[in-house]
């Protein structure tokens, strides 16, 4: 089983995959409003994107993003595969008012009321969970999100 995790801190999403980061995006220009928009309740953006892989090289700077500036949105998609999503979490993080006080909780807190794992049916085939391809799939769907977008508003 392989498990995804995003963190968001505002300017700057990483994701993992088994607590190995995969990519990190660093945001940067926000609450940028695009010419077109002017006038619109469509809403402010981050104006540049910067794709770094795991080892902190960038893979991809894009200019005039479509990703929100005031908040955050998760997507996963699969195509043509199985895919079992189970004991999703979501946490929210507070960071300490004095980072140099060790009193102060820095970790995340836990969720009120989180459910037990779906049991497992040994009849079923296990299709989906002993595979990377869903993960990665579900990244390249994020950062082709990006790039489209970027494309769109270029008219290319």
């Amino acid at each position: 089983m392989f498990n995804l995790k995003f963190t968001d801190n505002g300017t700057e999403v990483c994701i993992y995959i088994n607590d190995a980061l995969l990519c990190e995006v660093a945001l940067s220009e926000p609450n940028t409003v695009y010419p077109l928009d002017e006038g619109t309740d469509v809403g402010e953006f981050f104006g540049k994107a910067v794709i770094s892989d795991a080892n902190g090289n960038v893979v991809k700077e894009i200019e005039n993003t479509r990703v929100n500036s005031e908040g955050s949105q998760v997507a996963i998609g699969c195509r043509n595969m199985h895919v079992q999503v189970d004991n999703i979490v979501i946490t929210d993080y507070t960071a300490p008012a004095d980072p140099s006080d060790p009193s102060d909780p820095s970790e995340p807190t836990t969720p009120t009321d989180p459910e037990d794992p779906a049991p497992s049916d040994p009849t079923t085939p296990n299709t989906g969970s002993s595979s990377l391809l869903p993960i990665l799939a579900a990244a390249v769907l994020l950062l082709s999100a990006l790039f489209v977008t970027k494309k769109k508003r270029a008219g290319i």
